[in-house]
């Protein structure tokens, strides 16, 4: 690449100027025809092949609407689309859960953190981060300006070169779908399950029906189990499916950074010249940078609130869990807390890893500049090796949780490690006052049997 571009081409891209004018403003004024529909969805190319299932999944659950790169005129006269509708009634079934959930509590939780207040706070949480999820990806696609930036810069970058293989992406996007749509069914089967059939499971599950939940037919009304069946489906929902469309995302920035590492280091030759341009690299990875910078004013309100309930909710688990007496009396319960701890942490994972391997693979070709010989650099060559190097080494490049830090490698070993601290902390804890009737952990296993029925 001899890095010479012609007047009327876009700066890193090889897209004509009057060519990306006119997409743009094809975008802005939201026209639709039966050739501007397959322009626009051409024009988005390999990420619409590789979103269109998962975004479809999510329109289904109420979680996705208005879909950036389709708009009818009617759509553009009158926002109120089916699927907008049928968002915001999902979005309103959502955000009561955390209001009506206020009324489970009652007299026997003014004692302390004990037994069956633990397990409402774990459900009030999870009913919070949901109603979080909602808010967030309903203003994402309802204000989809930074998806369209999302997808522009994208675009241009791939006419570039080919981003890795097509197969590749699209099956790392279909195993997503699949393992999300996996633990939702499970959750669903389990919660219908608890609803419907043993009691040991229901007690856990009660407060779920809360306000009816102390009605004696509420236990009974098979309608009204129903209709809490689709509540929690719902809820599932807005748990796992922004998670999913976070994850693919992850996939197809992580590509577009080890396509850019590898042309990087094909490059350097064995003695150290570099026979690229550093101009027109520089420019790629600018905006490659910029991509990531939009997905992360897309993403890191979703990061900081999922990773503090995440946190919070796992040291609440842990904290029920830390006293014995419960695998021994109660298995259900036992087995319910372990769930939450597992997918917790598993959710925590998947967050920290598609974050944390963007912040690592943005800086893995530092060592071919650094192996760069100068000898016989002309001054623009030393200028953008330098501002190569800059840009490297300011302010930090990935996701960021709530824009106060960077979430790479070792934080996920940072918090790994806080919540395996806190959970050998509260198991030595426990073994130290197991004779002790004062320890505030000996009454969760009587608590438990007390509301039991």
């Amino acid at each position: 690449m001899d890095g010479r571009q012609d007047s009327d081409h876009l700066p890193g891209t090889m897209l004509p100027t009057t060519e990306i004018h006119h997409r743009s403003v094809s975008a802005r004024k939201g026209s639709f025809s039966k050739d501007t529909k397959t322009e626009d969805t051409q024009s988005c190319g390999c990420i619409y092949q590789t979103l269109r299932r998962a975004l479809i999944v999510m329109q289904v659950c109420g979680a996705a609407h208005s879909l950036p790169w389709i708009r009818s005129p009617m759509q553009s006269k009158c926002p109120w689309s089916p699927s907008k509708i049928y968002a915001i009634v999902v979005l309103v079934v959502v955000l009561h859960n955390p209001v009506r959930f206020f009324t489970v509590y009652d007299q026997s939780d003014l004692s302390g953190f004990q037994g069956f207040f633990l397990l409402k706070i774990l459900f009030h949480a999870w009913y919070v981060i949901n109603s979080i999820n909602a808010l967030l990806m309903f203003k994402l696609f309802n204000d989809s300006d930074k998806m369209k930036r999302f997808f522009a810069i994208h675009d241009s970058i791939r006419q570039l070169y080919d981003c890795g293989p097509k197969r590749f992406i699209n099956r790392r996007s279909t195993i997503a779908i699949v393992v999300t749509l996996s633990f939702f069914a499970f959750n669903t089967i389990g919660y219908v399950f608890s609803m419907f059939t043993t009691p040991e499971f229901f007690y856990i599950f009660a407060g779920s029906l809360t306000p009816f939940h102390r009605l004696p037919w509420a236990t009974t009304s098979v309608p009204l189990k129903l209709l809490f069946c689709v509540n929690h489906i719902f809820a599932t929902a807005m748990w796992l499916l922004p998670i999913m469309l976070l994850l693919i995302i992850c996939f197809l920035i992580v590509n577009m950074e080890v396509t850019f590492n590898k042309k990087m280091a094909s490059h350097l030759s064995d003695d150290g010249t570099f026979t690229g341009d550093l101009s027109e690299m520089r420019t790629q990875f600018l905006r490659i940078c910029d991509i990531i910078e939009t997905a992360n004013e897309m993403f890191q309100n979703f990061f900081g609130f999922n990773i503090v309930i995440i946190i919070f909710n796992t040291c609440i688990a842990v904290y029920a869990l830390a006293n014995s007496t419960w695998l021994e009396t109660n298995l259900y319960t036992a087995v319910f807390v372990l769930f939450w701890i597992s997918n917790s942490l598993l959710a925590l994972l998947i967050l920290s890893y598609g974050a944390g391997i963007i912040n690592d693979k943005a800086y893995e070709f530092i060592g071919v500049l650094h192996r760069i010989r100068r000898v016989d650099f002309s001054k623009g060559d030393e200028f953008e090796l330098n501002m190569f190097l800059a840009k490297l080494n300011g302010p930090s490049i990935g996701f960021s949780a709530f824009d106060l830090f960077t979430i790479d490698k070792p934080s996920i070993m940072t918090v790994f490690g806080m919540v395996l601290s806190y959970l050998l902390f509260m198991v030595e804890l426990s073994n130290g006052n197991s004779g002790s009737s004062s320890c505030p952990l000996s009454a969760v296993n009587a608590t438990a049997n007390a509301t039991s029925p």
